[in-house]
C-alpha cells in the first residue's frame, strides 16, 4: 500500500527563516551529546540512557518530579508513587531523547517500530480509497511511528500547531519531513483544505485526538479516565464533513521495545454529529491509558494538566 509520490513537506521548509548555521550547529550539538557521530545503535542508545539518568536527577534536585506526581495523581484519581513518577520521567526524556535522533535510525530499527504484520488495519482503510484519519495521542513515541511510516512509503501529513520562532520544533519538522512527512501546520496553511486534498490523493493524515481543547471555545465535555474534561471536536468536524476513513492507534513502550494498538476502523458517515464519533474514540484511549498510565505525555505539563481535570 505504500507510496513513494513527492511531498509537498518539503516546501513548508521554505516558510521557516532559520539560517543554515542554525541547522549545522543544532545537529553538531545533538551529534556530541547523543553519540550521533557513530553508526552504532548500542552507543547511541547508551548516550541515551546516560543523560536521561542524568537530567532525571536534575528533575529530583530541583524538586520537579513532585509537580509531575501531583500532576499523575490528578490526572488518574489515584495516589501515584514517587517510584511510579521517577519511571514516568525517565520514559518521557527517553522518548523526547529519541525524537532528536529520528534522522540517524537505520531502517532496521524503524521497521520494529512498523511491522508489516501489525498494520493490516491500516492498510485495510487505505484500501477502500477514502484517505484517512490516523488519530493518535501525545503517548509513547508516536512521532517515531509517524516518521516510520513516511520513511517506508506511506504518504502520510501530520498535522501541527506549531509555536512560532521555536527552533528546536522547526528542527523536529525539518526530521519529519526528512522521513517523508508533509507538515501541515494550522498557523500558516488552510488546515481544512490541504486535509480535504490529502484525502483526495487517498493519503494518511496524522492527528492528535488530545490537542486544542484548552485552547479553543469549540469544544465539548465527554467523560475521560471517569472525569468530564474538554474536547477537541476539530478533527470530529472535519471527518463528518470529509468522510474518510477513520482509525485510532496507541502507542507505548515496553521493555525498551516500542508498540501499538490500533483501534477499530470507523466510517464517519454513520454517526449523526461530532459527540456521538468521539464517544468510541474516547472510550478506546481511556481503556488504553488504564492500562498504560505512564505512557500520555500530558502529566508533564502542570498547566495542561490543570486546564483539562481542573
Amino acid at each position: 500500500m505504500p507510496d513513494k509520490a513527492g511531498y509537498s513537506g518539503q516546501k513548508w521548509l521554505k516558510l521557516h527563516n532559520i539560517a543554515n548555521w542554525e541547522w549545522n550547529l543544532l545537529d553538531t550539538l545533538l551529534s556530541l551529546v547523543l553519540g550521533l557521530w557513530t553508526k552504532s545503535l548500542t552507543f547511541i542508545h547508551f548516550c541515551i540512557r546516560f543523560y536521561v539518568l542524568i537530567l532525571s536527577g536534575v528533575f529530583s534536585a530541583l524538586c520537579l518530579h513532585k509537580e509531575v506526581q501531583k500532576n499523575l495523581s490528578l490526572v488518574y484519581s489515584a495516589n501515584v508513587s514517587l517510584k511510579q513518577t521517577q519511571t514516568y520521567i525517565r520514559k518521557i526524556l527517553t522518548y523526547v531523547l529519541e525524537v532528536l535522533t529520528i534522522k540517524h535510525l537505520p531502517d532496521s530499527l524503524l521497521r520494529r517500530i512498523i511491522p508489516d504484520a501489525g498494520l493490516a488495519p491500516l492498510n485495510q482503510a487505505l484500501s477502500r480509497g477514502r484517505g484517512l484519519i490516523l488519530l493518535v495521542m501525545h503517548a509513547g513515541n508516536w512521532e517515531l511511528f509517524g516518521c516510520a511510516l513516511g520513511r517506508f512509503g506511506y504518504r502520510v501529513a501530520a498535522v501541527v500547531n506549531n509555536p512560532r520562532n521555536d527552533k528546536l520544533i522547526a528542527y523536529i519538522d525539518k526530521n519529519r519531513v526528512k522521513s517523508g512527512l508533509e507538515i501541515i501546520d494550522i498557523n500558516t496553511q488552510n488546515m481544512y483544505r490541504a486535509c480535504l486534498q490529502a484525502f483526495a490523493a487517498n493519503k494518511i493524515v496524522m492527528i492528535a485526538v488530545d490537542t486544542g481543547a484548552t485552547d479553543s471555545d469549540k469544544n465539548i465535555i465527554l467523560p475521560v479516565l471517569g472525569r468530564e474534561v474538554p474536547v477537541a471536536t476539530g478533527w470530529a468536524t472535519l471527518a463528518l464533513r470529509a468522510r474518510p476513513l477513520i482509525l485510532p492507534v496507541f502507542n507505548y513502550s515496553e521493555k525498551g521495545r516500542h508498540g501499538y494498538i490500533c483501534g477499530e476502523i470507523i466510517q464517519p458517515e454513520q454517526f449523526p454529529d461530532e459527540k456521538t464519533l468521539l464517544e468510541p474514540i474516547l472510550n478506546f484511549y481511556t481503556a488504553q491509558l488504564r492500562l498504560r498510565p505512564l505512557e500520555w505525555f500530558l502529566p508533564i505539563s502542570t498547566s495542561e494538566t490543570r486546564k483539562t481535570f481542573g
